[in-house]
């Protein structure tokens, strides 16, 4: 045992001298050939590991709860990007003797009234900052004409179907795809952030950052607080100065848009993500905005922050 083991000891000691001497033999084409494989093979490995990486944060994506304000006769669907809205109508048996004809004129009821619930909580979401709907409704008559289609156009969810005497119905319109709200209500945004240099726009150069945090993926971590979502969510500093305007990665054409989506500390530990995410704590929200602090705002390349939600299309709204 011990001669194996020095001979093991020795073969060791031998075989840099022996590998030396080999590799001043060999052609300096062979070394190019050889160089150029190590490094397709670390190119192949970083490949791996990153799709790996990916691979991890879709079951983390997966496990997350979606972010649903429940609204009077409705909600908006944040993760799913949709508004929707039920609707009812009594089934008139008197009126209309004809059972048929009772159950078609209460479903054309429902899906009145469905339209209508649908403006009421379209009117009241949160554009960007304190704005909604309503505000450009009222001060532009186009985005009154498009709202109006887009309620008018609705989708209706599965088929109507009866509830204690009465026929019901469930209807949604899309918040970001190219025929949704967003698209309907952008171009007056897009004048409107223009005129006050309140955000960038899509297209427009982002500002190269300070950069110490180097983000692969992160979240914000809102400390208990409710979240307050709007349409297009702002990152702000705690004297009001825009680090993060979502609207700049917004694309209408497309209509693509990152979900938001909600998760806890302990969910993110148990999936292993407490080292593979950086947290950004946030100190306030209120109308659609997170307010960061003095810290967040220097150590954070917020240009990354956009190109990162741009790339990977999800929010992770971290609650403890």
């Amino acid at each position: 045992m011990k001669n194996i083991l020095l001979f093991i000891i020795a073969f060791s000691l031998l075989l840099p001298a022996s590998i030396s001497r080999a590799q001043t033999d060999v052609p300096s084409d062979t070394k190019k050939k050889a160089n150029k494989s190590t490094r397709e093979k670390t190119s192949k490995k970083d490949k791996a590991e990153e799709a790996e990486k990916t691979m991890d944060l879709s079951s983390l994506y997966e496990a997350a709860e979606q972010v649903v304000e429940e609204k009077t006769n409705g909600s908006v669907n944040w993760t799913q990007q949709y508004v929707e809205a039920r609707g009812e109508s009594v089934i008139d048996t008197i009126r209309f003797k004809n059972k048929g004809q009772a159950r078609a004129m209460a479903i054309r009821g429902a899906v009145v009234v469905a339209q209508r619930n649908l403006l009421e909580i379209i009117n009241g979401v949160r554009v960007h900052g304190e704005t909604t709907v309503e505000n450009m409704i009222a001060t532009e008559d186009i985005i009154y004409t498009r709202v109006d289609g887009l309620i008018k156009g609705a989708e209706m969810v599965g088929e109507p179907y009866e509830e204690w005497g009465m026929m019901v119905v469930i209807m949604k319109v899309p918040l970001y795809q190219n025929n949704g709200l967003a698209a309907a209500v952008y171009p007056a945004l897009e004048k409107a952030l223009k005129s006050s240099s309140a955000g960038l726009l899509p297209g427009e150069e982002l500002k190269s950052g300070e950069v110490i945090t180097e983000l692969s993926q992160f979240a914000f971590n809102l400390g208990g607080r409710q979240f307050d979502p709007s349409m297009f969510p702002i990152v702000t500093d705690e004297e009001g100065n825009i680090l993060l305007d979502l609207t700049r990665i917004y694309n209408p054409d497309l209509g693509q848009f990152p979900q938001i989506l909600k998760t806890s500390k302990e969910l993110m530990s148990e999936m292993g993500f407490e080292k593979g995410v950086e947290v950004i704590d946030v100190i306030d929200s209120f109308d659609g905005k997170l307010v960061v602090d003095k810290s967040a705002k220097k150590k954070v390349n917020w240009d990354k922050v956009a190109s990162t939600v741009a790339k990977i299309g999800k929010i992770l709204l971290l609650f403890v």
